[in-house]
């Protein structure tokens, strides 16, 4: 299934999230008008999440284990609106 939404955050940022899952993710691409440091923590996130099972308890361990292990700060976003917008995807109909 493919799904794309866009999500504003608490804290007033949008988060663009595309992804093509069926049990697990296949793929995902987090954009918006945020940022990150490291740079380099989306594109990490996005491969911890790849191939991850598509279940809500397995997403967020993934997050908490990601930002606590790699001490990465996000400007624009909350962790919650991550979360969010993740499991918008997750539910649905596919946008093909």
């Amino acid at each position: 299934m493919k799904k794309k939404v866009l999500v504003e955050d608490p804290k007033g940022k949008f988060l663009k999230i595309y992804m093509d899952f069926d049990e697990t993710i296949n793929e995902i691409v987090i954009t918006g008008d945020f940022f990150a440091h490291p740079e380099q923590a989306i594109d990490e996130l996005q491969e911890n999440l790849t191939g991850a099972k598509a279940e809500s308890g397995e997403i967020k361990r993934i997050l908490e284990d990601f930002f606590e292990e790699k001490g990465v700060r996000m400007y624009g976003i909350s962790f919650e609106g991550l979360y969010k917008g993740i499991m918008e995807c997750l539910e649905g109909e596919d946008d093909g």
